[in-house]
């Protein structure tokens, strides 16, 4: 399979989709505030001491445009956080578990059958669409501690050696659902009572494209 994931670890691995060491791209919060306050220097040397030249005027519309993108990014970021607690308060309601691959799966039918964009840029991997940006939400979340993780291990049925491990995911936190969450809330409701099995054979059926590296492919189709 050229182009796909490659696995380079030995041992017991996790057998569900989680990333424990990946590189980051975090942007830092520094530098945001930094162009916040040159968008507001900028704003005032242009606008109240008429400095009219083409280079304030270009710096501050640049600036501006910083400041709406990093308000918007803030926004998305506080959505997706809501979304994902959303869900496992749900869980919670309906006392099923949500494992690290039903959360992916279901944030991939979000974006793809709700329409809801939220940017995190499912790839193919090993056990279906993955989004390393989704598990960056849900590893800040555990950070914070606001979500538990329960692993269970996964034992060979013949030589009852452990082969792995597989992770669900529970919320600490308080949450209230607004009336503007319902539409969504009824969306996981009707996708957190399946089955992981379930889901991954609809996600693979309905989206083969996003099922060619899983390793798990043929179990689930069969």
């Amino acid at each position: 399979m050229r182009g796909g994931p490659v696995r380079l670890v030995k041992g017991p691995v996790i057998v569900d989709d989680t990333v424990t060491a990946r590189l980051r791209e975090d942007v830092s919060p520094e530098n945001y505030w930094t162009a916040v306050i040159r968008f507001c220097l900028d704003y005032r040397a242009i606008f109240k001491g008429k400095s009219h030249n083409r280079c304030a005027v270009s710096k501050f519309f640049i600036h501006s445009v910083y400041f709406k993108l990093g308000l918007l990014t803030m926004l998305i970021e506080d959505r997706i956080y809501r979304l994902i607690k959303l869900l496992l308060h749900i869980a919670k309601e309906e006392n099923t578990e949500v494992t690290a691959t039903k959360l992916q799966k279901i944030f991939f039918l979000l974006e793809k059958e709700v329409g809801i964009q939220l940017g995190l840029d499912f790839k193919p991997w090993f056990f279906g669409p993955y989004s390393s940006r989704l598990q960056d939400y849900v590893d800040k979340l555990i950070e914070l501690e606001e979500i538990d993780v329960e692993e269970e291990e996964v034992r060979d049925p013949l030589s009852e050696e452990v082969i792995g491990y597989k992770r669900a995911y529970v919320l600490k936190s308080e949450l209230k659902p607004e009336e503007e969450d319902k539409p969504i809330e009824t969306f996981f409701r009707e996708w957190v009572r399946k089955s992981r099995t379930e889901i991954l054979n609809y996600v693979y059926k309905k989206y083969p494209e996003y099922a060619k590296y899983s390793i798990i492919r043929d179990k689930v189709l069969r």
